[in-house]
């Protein structure tokens, strides 16, 4: 009798092994001030130890409205969460945009649209602004590959938004073949000392950038016209069973949250203060919806 239940015993505590894994979230963080921001560059042990960027505090919503699961934080560039995706590893981000080829190994679902502080623009130098303006405003990326003498250099596998990436992929194979790795603030430490004439990126992150570097040569953003209509802000997860689960559980937490009456207090929590008039009107159409419709998993 005492075999058997020794063998019943750890029957019982393999059976539960499974489960706790199942219930765990691995959330994919990075130090993109200030977008998303680690406090003195350390992985977080809990969501109230990330930062105020604009994801940051979206991370701190949702992990509250997901209590059935434990949260763990891992820091990982985009090919080492690709590889965390395809071990079979419990992981979501934050940071990765849909892409036709992404939707073969992620499950997506929208959490919010673009907002002005995330609108890509093309960052040069004060001085090559004139050459620039001259090719018309809003300033187009399509015309800028086509001038002579101008060198952009882009951050590998990245998505700059559906537009922008068709336009790379047709009309600018050359800047996709020379991206650099993402270290940082590396290509704007570049295109200060003169080592190419352009690069693309979001506002907030260059703002950043100079405070941090305020003695350097001057950097200037231009609105693109094919950012426009950048997609919207995405979390996404591994594309297995176990990921299908955890989308659909961020995805209903998403909607619980378009339909709870205090959106005030939630986009303070989530922003810091309320978003400009033009945001707050496409926020609120956007989680409306939200509110009214099912499931958006893709």
């Amino acid at each position: 009798m005492g075999r058997w239940l020794v063998l019943l015993g750890m029957t019982a505590l393999l059976a539960l092994r499974p489960a706790a894994a199942a219930d765990t979230i691995r959330w994919v963080v990075h130090h993109m001030p200030p977008v998303f921001t680690l406090p003195g560059g350390q992985t977080p042990s809990k969501a109230s130890e990330l930062g105020q960027g604009e994801l940051d505090g979206l991370q701190r919503l949702l992990v509250t409205r997901l209590p059935q699961f434990r949260h763990e934080f891992v820091v990982a560039v985009p090919t080492r969460f690709e590889t965390l995706v395809r071990q079979g590893e419990p992981i979501c981000s934050l940071l990765p945009r849909r892409t036709p080829e992404r939707l073969s190994w992620l499950y997506f679902t929208p959490t919010h649209p673009p907002l002005n502080s995330r609108a890509v623009h093309l960052v040069t130098r004060a001085e090559l602004l004139p050459r620039l303006t001259a090719l018309g405003e809003p300033l187009s990326l399509a015309r800028v590959l086509r001038e002579p003498g101008l060198r952009g250099v882009l951050t590998r596998d990245r998505s700059f938004g559906p537009r922008i990436d068709q336009l790379l992929q047709t009309q600018g194979q050359t800047l996709l073949q020379s991206a650099l790795a993402w270290r940082g603030s590396n290509l704007l430490s570049m295109l200060q000392a003169g080592r190419m004439d352009y690069t693309l990126e979001h506002p907030v992150l260059v703002d950043d950038y100079l405070r941090q570097h305020p003695d350097g040569a001057k950097l200037v953003k231009l609105p693109l016209a094919e950012a426009q209509s950048l997609s919207r802000a995405t979390v996404a997860c591994a594309r297995n069973p176990a990921g299908l689960r955890r989308i659909e559980a961020i995805d209903a937490a998403i909607r619980q949250l378009a339909r709870a009456p205090d959106r005030d207090a939630w986009l303070r929590e989530w922003l810091g203060e309320l978003p400009e008039a033009a945001d707050r009107e496409r926020i609120d159409h956007f989680m409306n919806a939200r509110a009214r419709r099912g499931a958006q998993i893709e």
